[in-house]
């Protein structure tokens, strides 16, 4: 116990009782740091080493290629990045295996976490550290009414013949449950969002779409909207894009496919590639 200096009479006054604090409670620097940039939906990036996670948002965000990835350097500290996709978001992205205990924000300040495993690599590690981060998850949102968003991106599924990714996907969801139920803590409520992906195609595109439409507050009027487009216009399927990202913020209601969706994005992206061309043709500067 803390003791206060000697008063007039030689006697020592004890000083006020320190306040224990236990080590589930927030701390009031996370609680603080928690009211930053309300404005923006934060989603957190999480992954094992090298599973591609940095390579996920750059190539997603950035236009970064599949070959460029492979000059990426390791994350070494904690970064963030605004971005607007029709909502203003916030990415964290975090080294390799990053304890959770050791960010400035608690979890329930995040309306998303993305934790991205290697598929052609042994996942019984990555498969460890997302089971933690599932109680972790569980602790700390136990009594939170907004829901947190966990998404599983199993990454790099270019390397495998369709046959064997399949296999390898649903084996590793079956790998996942079984941990779960096996597990202390009851995150077996915890469902995760899984989603097969890779940098070489549009898998990637789509996965990050979907995350970002369960942050998006009037996403059922948006998907109205482009059933009327539908219905109207005989069009066999509407997609909303970011041309930034090629991410679809919204869709009608028909069954997906993967193909048209690809051939959508091969759209935009030829469209994009030629309208810096004709962005100033017809400005009062350019004329002579």
């Amino acid at each position: 116990m803390s003791t206060s200096a000697p008063g007039r009479g030689g006697a020592a006054r004890p000083g006020p009782p320190q306040r224990r604090t236990d080590a589930s409670e927030p701390s009031t620097s996370k609680v603080a740091a928690a009211r930053v940039d309300p404005h923006r939906k934060k989603i957190l990036l999480m992954g094992h080493k090298r599973s591609g996670k940095t390579a996920c948002k750059e190539v997603a965000f950035h236009g970064m290629t599949a070959k460029e990835t492979f000059l990426l350097e390791p994350t070494r500290k904690v970064t963030k990045e605004n971005l607007d996709v029709l909502i203003p978001i916030q990415v964290w992205d975090c080294p390799a295996n990053y304890p959770v205990e050791n960010l400035p924000l608690l979890l329930g300040a995040f309306f998303t976490i993305i934790y991205v495993i290697d598929i052609q690599d042994d996942y019984g590690a990555p498969i460890h550290l997302l089971l933690q981060l599932m109680a972790q998850i569980y602790v700390e949102t136990k009594d939170q009414a907004r829901p947190l968003n966990l998404e599983v991106y199993v990454h790099k599924a270019d390397g495998m013949s369709d046959d064997y990714k399949l296999e390898y996907f649903r084996h590793l969801q079956e790998r996942i449950l079984e941990g779960c139920l096996d597990h202390e803590k009851p995150i077996q409520n915890i469902t995760p969002t899984y989603h097969l992906t890779s940098a070489y195609d549009h898998t990637l595109f789509e996965a990050w779409s979907r995350t970002i439409q369960k942050l998006i507050d009037p996403l059922g009027p948006l998907d109205n909207l482009m059933n009327v487009l539908c219905s109207n216009s005989s069009i066999m399927k509407a997609f909303l894009f970011d041309t930034k990202t090629l991410i679809h913020v919204a869709s009608d209601d028909s069954p997906p496919d993967a193909s048209i969706y690809g051939l959508c994005c091969e759209y935009v992206q030829t469209i994009m590639q030629f309208s810096d061309l004709y962005r100033y043709a017809l400005s009062p500067l350019s004329i002579y």
